[in-house]
């Protein structure tokens, strides 16, 4: 696997682990009118051009179409945004 692919692939990787466990994240808060067990959440992403789908989809208004809010934080790895 070329380079290039290979680091597709594991910032891929990386984006997917972030979005999981930030949606894995429980807490005893009740859910909200629209379902959504958090209707506001922090996603963690690097400045790298593989994260521009969810600049896009923020842009678009994706995510406010089924009720949720998302802000975005720049973070420098993967490593770096479990504990956040």
């Amino acid at each position: 696997m070329p380079a290039s692919h290979r680091r597709t692939a594991v910032t891929g990787a990386l984006a997917i682990a972030l979005t999981l466990s930030a949606a894995a994240c429980g807490s005893s808060e009740k859910k909200s009118a629209n379902g959504l067990e958090k209707s506001e959440i922090t996603l963690g992403n690097m400045t790298v051009a593989d994260t521009a789908p969810v600049q896009l989809a923020i842009s678009k208004g994706l995510f406010k179409a089924e009720g949720l809010t998302v802000k975005t934080q720049v973070i420098p790895g993967g490593a770096a945004g479990i504990p956040s």
